[in-house]
């Protein structure tokens, strides 16, 4: 194995970090997405780049992840303290999932 977990107790901690955080409609594949539109607005990656990483297929499927629109909008709907554990996870993150295992 990859990873030292199996996909469905992944999902199962991953709605409950959600729901600890008050994300009640959480899914995984918006990672996927999610990652692709940050490091598309964030300039981190060219959206050649982006297709690349996310191994999408059809360029016109990782096209949208440059339009910031849906990403400002979801980004604007947290509330402060939403955005400091974001903020806290995003620079954690290596360290939470190593734990996680």
């Amino acid at each position: 194995m990859l990873f030292g977990t199996t996909q469905a107790n992944w999902r199962r901690r991953f709605l409950s970090a959600a729901a600890d955080i008050r994300l009640p409609h959480a899914m995984l594949h918006q990672l996927r997405h999610s990652g692709a539109s940050l490091d598309a607005a964030l300039r981190l990656r060219s959206i050649q780049q982006v297709q690349q990483r996310g191994r999408w297929a059809s360029f016109s499927s990782v096209r949208r992840c440059e339009k910031g629109g849906r990403l400002s909008e979801q980004a604007s709907a947290l509330s402060a303290s939403q955005c400091a554990r974001a903020s806290y996870v995003m620079t954690h993150l290596d360290t939470m999932l190593a734990a996680a295992v």
